[in-house]
């Protein structure tokens, strides 16, 4: 209290708390920004399968990998920063692109005249190659920004935390999710 006193100058207003305003202000931008990101993916999912039930198979794993940032960040003992928003950004682009490859090499051996069950079984094992050859080239790409070796980079971490978990888990769980979900949207677009 001593400390505002010396403070208080006649025609002078302080006011505390501007940067926390600025901080909620962005935290605010990038939030938006990636609801617009999950927007824009289903969009793109929509018009690739020409159906609106069909992006909901991709965007299945979408809170698997958010989770998976989160703890990341936990784990490093990192905090909720600009940086690791963008992290979040990109790892809705990485994880739709996993999602993608199950459900599209699913619905070519439907076509080709397999069953649901069937194409599924199928997909799954063939496309498991390409999808962790993918999570673990993109992971091992961002391994030396995660762990910051230069000087300067620690900033750049949080991002590259994000988008390892954040990849790893939801591959880890992709191969269960995608394909249950599959069999849900497919069920209802079947009443519909």
């Amino acid at each position: 209290a001593a400390v505002l006193n010396k403070m208080d100058l006649p025609g002078v207003d302080w006011e505390w708390g501007f940067r926390a305003q600025m901080q909620r202000e962005l935290m605010g931008n990038m939030v938006r920004s990636i609801l617009l990101a999950v927007l824009l993916v289903y969009m793109v999912a929509a018009a690739l399968y020409n159906s609106v039930l069909e992006p909901f198979n991709i965007l299945g794993v979408l809170p698997l990998a958010l989770v998976g940032g989160v703890i990341g960040l936990a784990l490093a003992g990192m905090s909720m920063s600009i940086i690791a928003m963008v992290g979040f950004i990109m790892l809705i682009g990485l994880v739709g692109k996993n999602s993608i490859l199950v459900v599209d090499f699913t619905n070519t051996l439907r076509a080709r005249g397999l069953t649901r069950t069937e194409a599924l079984l199928e997909a799954g094992p063939t496309r498991m190659k390409p999808i962790l050859m993918t999570t673990f080239a993109a992971s091992m790409g961002m391994l030396p920004t995660a762990l910051a070796l230069s000087e300067g980079s620690e900033w750049r971490a949080p991002m590259a935390v994000v988008v390892i978990f954040g990849l790893l888990l939801s591959t880890a769980v992709s191969l269960l999710v995608v394909p249950a979900s599959y069999c849900i949207w497919d069920q209802v677009g079947s009443f519909c």
